[in-house]
């Protein structure tokens, strides 16, 4: 199993942020796998979110940036991408999802949406009461 060293959690604003997403656009725009594949991302926005997650390997290379706004008690899955390909990126898909759940919950968020590619603005929601969680498909 290839390591990944820790997800941490990127401060508001600097050059930092910018890096990544130009990082991201770029991996977006050769991607192995063309469905996968964005010729022109317009991800400008994520720039102006607050949350932002970084999934890293022990060398403090990227391997995953996790982008969601933060509203209150309801968070928006606005990017969740691997920066690469291989064995460390794919690890690191799960180090993040566990890091974003405890991140989110910290904040107070319990209802969760994640935009999906199926077209339609369609959003798939997640909510959360009592330690029960729903999920349901929103339009």
């Amino acid at each position: 199993m290839e390591p990944v060293r820790a997800a941490r959690r990127l401060r508001e604003g600097g050059p930092e942020r910018r890096a990544l997403r130009l990082l991201a656009d770029g991996c977006e725009q050769s991607h192995r796998d063309d469905r996968y594949r964005v010729e022109d991302p317009d991800n400008a926005d994520l720039e102006d979110v607050d949350l932002w997650l970084v999934g890293e390997s022990p060398e403090g290379l990227p391997l995953l940036l996790v982008v969601a706004p933060v509203g209150g008690s309801t968070a928006v899955l606005r990017y969740f991408r691997t920066l690469g390909a291989g064995p460390a990126h794919s690890n690191a898909r799960y180090l993040g999802t566990a890091v974003l759940v405890e991140e989110l919950a910290r904040r107070g968020v319990v209802a969760r949406f994640a935009r999906t590619s199926s077209g339609g603005g369609a959003c798939r929601a997640r909510t959360s009461t009592g330690g029960a969680a729903q999920t349901r498909l929103t339009q």
